[in-house]
């Protein structure tokens, strides 16, 4: 009796499951119908597909996150507003068109803006227009930074610099430390040691106002020159992203040692890169390899020419240790006293 009222109950479960699993059959084959209905009602061609859009990805117009992940914004056609991600509360008006009018004598507009990015620390944003692309990753556009805190716009930026990038698609040197920063060459290239060719887009005004020097009797000078020049007066816009594909020529002057085949630009190169605000580390170097290139030029009055008087002693210190390496180098005595240390390596 007892087997027969389990195999009643198994039977009573086995028919609920049935009736169950028929109707998400049901169910299922009625939502995928609709589904198809909807989807196949008009016929998919590539024309449609590709250039009418039928079926494609779709993003949220307008939505941007903030480099803290506290805040975002919301872009419409007269405002970029601020809302609190947490509770979605709105915080506050960044930009408007009324602000903007009021801020710069450009016809700029909120609706004119094709894309905006905001510094880590959240203080300034950057606002690209009338972007136009020219070939593959390069494109031109009109660039301001507004800074937030003082609510104004910044007017010394004159440059706007981004990475370079092989024929592989590798990235040529180091990357910049930060995704966007307002700096200038030295401070930022130069004192953080960045390395590699960069792409550098400068206002045309004011790169006319700084023409390379000419040197007689050489074709060519460092243009590191002509952009801490540049960096002693203005601020350029760091953007950490490829702007430019370059491809190089064996032999060509990036491969060459252009201080050495051109020693009175470097000369004078070194000179100007032995003041602040340079690195003290740097101006050490600098002056060092100013009194080298001015040796090897034949100059007299190399103190009284010296952009940086009060480094010179430190330089011509580092310039008399490096000679006098080399001498010892070079010095049949130094030959034989590391032989003798070899062999008594080997020995060991």
């Amino acid at each position: 009796m007892g087997n027969f009222s389990h195999f009643k109950i198994n039977c009573y479960f086995r028919t609920l499951f049935n009736i169950i699993k028929l109707t998400m059959k049901k169910i299922f084959i009625l939502i995928f119908t609709t589904i198809s209905t909807t989807l196949f009602s008009q016929t998919l061609t590539l024309e449609n597909i590709f250039k009418d859009g039928v079926l494609r990805s779709e993003g949220i117009t307008g939505f941007q996150p903030m480099p803290s992940s506290d805040f975002y914004t919301v872009y419409t056609e007269s405002t970029i507003d601020k809302y609190n991600f947490a509770t979605g509360d709105f915080v506050t008006t960044i930009l408007s068109n009324d602000m903007l009018s009021s801020l710069t004598d450009d016809s700029l507009t909120i609706s004119k803006i094709n894309f905006y990015s905001f510094s880590k620390s959240e203080t300034q944003i950057l606002l690209v227009t009338e972007v136009e692309k020219i070939y593959r990753r390069t494109s031109k556009g009109f660039y301001y930074l507004f800074d937030i805190k003082e609510n104004k716009f910044e007017h010394n930026c004159v440059c706007v610099s981004g990475l370079c990038q092989d024929e592989n698609g590798n990235i040529i040197g180091d990357k910049y430390p930060h995704d966007y920063i307002i700096s200038d060459h030295i401070r930022y290239i130069r004192n953080k040691s960045i390395r590699g060719d960069k792409c550098e887009f400068f206002i045309t005004e004011i790169l006319k106002k700084y023409p390379f020097p000419i040197i007689e009797n050489e074709k060519n000078i460092a243009p590191s020159i002509i952009f801490a020049r540049i960096a002693l007066t203005y601020k350029t816009i760091y953007i950490n992203q490829v702007f430019e594909e370059k491809q190089y020529l064996q032999g060509g002057l990036s491969t060459q040692n252009y201080y050495i085949k051109y020693p009175q630009g470097s000369e004078l190169v070194f000179n100007e890169r032995s003041i602040p605000p340079f690195k003290l580390v740097l101006q050490i170097k600098h002056s060092a390899l100013y009194i080298f290139f001015a040796k090897m030029n034949h100059k007299k009055y190399i103190f009284s020419n010296a952009k940086n008087k009060f480094i010179f002693p430190l330089g011509l210190c580092a310039y008399c240790i490096y000679i006098g390496k080399k001498a010892l180098e070079g010095s049949r005595f130094f030959h034989i006293l590391t032989k003798k240390e070899t062999k008594v390596f080997k020995t060991e």
